[in-house]
C-alpha cells in the first residue's frame, strides 16, 4: 500500500508531546513552523541562522529542550554529526535538494516529482491556516492551487490571484504582510525570537496589520526598523545604473542582510537584466544574484572554479560568496559563461 507522506507526517506530529522544531530563516521555513506549531499547540522553535546547513552547534539546543521528536524545515543540508548524535527520532521536510539521507525521515516533493515551497507540503499536513501557507508560498516565489480561495476569504489583500508571482509579491497588500514574515527574522537575536513568539500568537492577517495587541505592535516596531534600513538601502541601489544587460550594486556591511529580497525586487523592477547584489563583509563580498531568462546555476559554477569563492542555488536564483580581490575577475567570467 501506497503511504500517504503528509498523513504520515501528521501522525509523526500528533504523537509527538514535545516536539523541536528547526526552521529556516526565511517566511518558508517561518510559515513551515507556524503551521506545524498551531496544528497541535506544542513544541518549541529555533530559526537556524546558519546557511546552508544545520550545524552539528544546535545539538545543544536538543540538549536544553529535551524533545521526543525534531523536525527539521526547509533546510537544504543537515550536519551528519547532528543526525548521528541526535537522541531522538528527526522528521526533516525540504524542496532544496534531492536526497535520501541515512537515519532521518526525509520528505522532499522531488521524491515524488513534484516541485514546491516547504510550508505548502506543511499545509498539506495540517489543512489549516491557508493565510500563512500562502505568505510562505509566495515568499518563495510560487503559486499555491489555493490561491484563489486565499482571495476570496481576504480580497482586501490579495484582490486578483491571477497576476504574476512578481506582481503579487510588490504591488499588493500582500506586499507588506510577506516583508513582515522576511524582516522580523532580520536583526538582535532578542528580537527576532521575540518577533516569532509573538507570531505564533497571530490568528490571521489582519490581526498582524492591525496594529492594537501587543503582539502587534511588536512585531510592526520590529518589521518597520528593518524596513527603514531596506528602504535605504534600495534608494542607493535604483540610483545605480545598469552595465549593459547586467546590474550590479554593493552596498556596505550593516547590521542586517538584506541581498536577497533586494535582488528578487530588482527582477521586478529592472527587467530583462542580470542582477547581482553584494554585500560586504571584512574582505569578502556575499552575493544574492537572479537571472530571469536563462539558468544561472551553469554559469555560476564555471564562474567560480579557481576563485576564491563559493556559490550554489536554484536554475534562476542562486547565492555566492567571493573574495573582494577576485570579485572583477568573477564577473568577468560570469558575464562570459551566459554569453555562451
Amino acid at each position: 500500500m501506497k503511504i500517504d507522506p503528509y498523513q504520515e507526517v501528521r501522525k509523526y506530529l500528533e504523537e509527538s508531546e514535545n516536539p523541536l522544531f528547526f526552521f529556516d530563516d526565511d517566511p518558508d521555513g517561518l510559515c513551515s513552523y507556524l503551521l506545524l506549531k498551531k496544528c497541535i499547540d506544542r513544541g518549541y522553535g529555533i530559526v537556524v541562522k546558519s546557511a546552508p546547513e544545520l550545524p552539528s552547534t544546535y545539538l545543544k539546543a536538543v540538549k536544553r529542550n529535551n524533545p521526543d521528536r525534531i523536525f527539521i524545515l526547509d533546510k537544504p543540508l543537515v550536519n551528519e554529526d547532528f543526525i548521528s548524535q541526535a537522541p531522538v527520532p528527526i522528521i526533516w521536510i525540504d524542496h532544496h535538494g534531492n536526497i535520501n539521507p541515512n537515519g532521518v525521515k526525509y520528505y522532499n516533493p522531488k521524491n515524488f516529482n513534484q516541485s514546491f515551497p516547504t510550508s505548502y507540503f506543511c499545509y498539506k499536513v495540517t489543512e489549516e491556516n491557508q493565510w500563512l501557507a500562502t505568505i510562505g508560498c509566495i515568499s518563495d516565489w510560487y503559486k499555491p492551487d489555493f490561491l484563489k480561495e486565499f482571495s476570496t476569504n481576504y480580497p482586501d489583500i490579495l484582490p486578483n490571484p491571477d497576476l504574476s508571482i512578481e506582481e503579487i509579491s510588490f504591488d499588493t497588500p500582500l506586499t507588506k504582510i510577506s516583508k513582515i514574515f522576511r524582516f522580523i527574522l532580520k536583526g538582535k537575536a532578542e528580537d527576532v525570537e521575540r518577533s516569532v513568539r509573538y507570531i505564533e500568537r497571530i490568528s490571521d492577517p489582519h490581526e498582524l496589520l492591525g496594529n492594537k495587541t501587543k503582539e502587534s505592535k511588536f512585531i510592526l516596531k520590529h518589521y518597520e526598523k528593518i524596513n527603514k534600513q531596506y528602504e535605504a538601502i534600495l534608494e542607493g541601489a535604483l540610483k545605480t545604473k545598469s552595465d549593459g544587460n547586467f546590474f550590479i550594486y554593493i552596498y556596505s556591511s550593516t547590521e542586517t542582510s538584506l541581498t536577497s529580497y533586494l535582488s528578487n525586487e530588482l527582477i521586478h523592477r529592472l527587467k530583462g537584466k542580470v542582477i547581482i547584489i553584494g554585500r560586504e563583509k571584512d574582505d569578502r563580498l556575499n552575493l544574492s544574484i537572479r537571472c530571469p531568462f536563462t539558468n544561472i546555476l551553469e554559469p555560476l559554477t564555471k564562474s567560480i572554479k579557481d576563485l576564491d569563492a563559493t556559490g550554489g542555488g536554484h536554475d534562476h536564483a542562486c547565492g555566492a560568496n567571493v573574495s573582494k580581490k577576485d570579485f572583477n575577475q568573477f564577473i568577468s567570467n560570469l558575464k562570459k559563461n551566459i554569453k555562451n
